[in-house]
């Protein structure tokens, strides 16, 4: 004959990873917006799988995008999510292919809002007028060449030692082979 054994089916319950919180910082001066709080978040849930597993890298492409910070840093602690973020700071604007921001560092980032444009000064004749598309890094700033880098921190450091000298500047124009006007 055969013989059979039945054995008791044991149920064990093993606890699904979760995801409990997404929690949000930011370093320097400026501190974010409720909206970019909420876009961050929204942004990090929305990449969590099924499994309650999460990109990091592909959260922290996505979270650059929502507000052009200068470097975005995630991390996963327990089931929390820690987003920890720079904010560009704006120092000067320029003519690029849209009216674009500049850092202190020379860093051409984003657009300039109509307000902005108004209250920033502008930076005019760096970029060469067939210059129409311009690539990103992968912090989502303007790729731009030694030149145009020299030429634009030149830009921002007349603008910075202006200001120091009490001059209410409001546009510098830049002309190749004879400099700044």
């Amino acid at each position: 004959g055969v013989q059979t054994c039945a054995l008791p089916i044991l149920k064990v319950e093993i606890p699904k990873p979760r995801i409990n919180n997404v929690i949000v910082k930011f370093n320097g001066k400026q501190a974010l917006e409720n909206f970019e709080l909420v876009e961050i978040k929204k942004a990090v849930k929305g990449l969590i799988g099924k499994d309650f597993s999460i990109d990091l890298t592909k959260a922290a492409k996505k979270v650059q995008k929502i507000g052009q910070y200068s470097w975005v840093h995630l991390y996963n602690n327990s089931g929390n999510i820690f987003v920890t973020i720079e904010k560009r700071e704006p120092f000067v604007a320029i003519n690029a292919d849209i009216m674009r921001l500049v850092t202190k560092d020379g860093v051409v980032y984003g657009k300039a809002s109509s307000k902005q444009q108004k209250v920033f000064p502008k930076i005019y004749g760096i970029f060469s007028e067939k210059k129409s598309k311009f690539a990103f890094n992968s912090d989502l700033s303007i790729k731009v060449n030694s030149n145009e880098s020299k030429n634009i921190k030149e830009a921002v450091e007349l603008y910075r030692l202006g200001r120091i000298k009490g001059l209410d500047i409001s546009t510098i124009n830049y002309q190749p082979y004879r400099g700044f006007l």
